[in-house]
């Protein structure tokens, strides 16, 4: 991923930095493959990363605002559970809860 904005949809809308059609699972998804390639580089491992819903939904927002509060959010969840679970451990798949 090159981070949230790089290349806006054709269907979008900009009004400054608000795009009015942002596509929340798509941001996510780039933070989510940023965030992964970051804690590979510095750790060695990664955990994998599961997002349930936001698919299809838009709303209007600044991308690279929801870009980084959610590739910090996921940084310090990555690194937490790796150091956690060890490097390399199957121990850091994802829980589902009901």
């Amino acid at each position: 991923g090159g981070g949230a904005g790089d290349k806006p949809k054709a269907n979008s809308q900009w009004v400054g930095v608000v795009q009015t059609g942002c596509l929340i699972h798509d941001v996510i998804l780039d933070a989510v493959e940023d965030a992964r390639a970051a804690c590979r580089l510095h750790l060695r491992d990664a955990p994998s990363v599961y997002i349930d819903g936001f698919k299809g939904i838009r709303c209007s927002y600044i991308p690279e605002h929801l870009y980084t509060i959610m590739l910090e959010l996921l940084k310090n969840s990555m690194r937490a559970t790796v150091e956690l679970h060890g490097r390399s451990s199957n121990s850091h798949e994802p829980l589902f809860g009901e």
